[in-house]
């Protein structure tokens, strides 16, 4: 579920720039993966809190995915969000 919510909220990244620009750069394509992983690495976290009831239900999240190396897993989502940020910071 936390990469489909990534996938699908961060989308309006690309709508808003595409109804201003008229086109979608490469520039807009890497904030939109560093937002679907800002949202991989919070939501996860957010899934930790509910992992006991998930495991019941049968939900498969990447907290109870990872839940071993869970702070390595939302680690390395932030490593990927910041490194895309600092690629698009150095473009300028």
């Amino acid at each position: 579920p936390q990469l489909f919510l990534g996938l699908t909220f961060n989308w309006g990244i690309i709508m808003a720039w595409a109804s201003v620009n008229n086109n979608i750069s490469y520039e807009i394509i890497a904030l939109y993966i560093s937002a679907i992983f800002w949202t991989l690495g919070y939501d996860t976290i957010y899934g930790v809190q509910d992992m006991v009831d998930d495991e019941i239900i049968g939900v498969k999240s990447t907290a109870i995915k990872f839940k071993k190396n869970i702070k390595l897993f939302v680690g390395l989502t932030y490593l990927i969000s910041i490194l895309f940020l600092v690629y698009l910071l150095l473009l300028e």
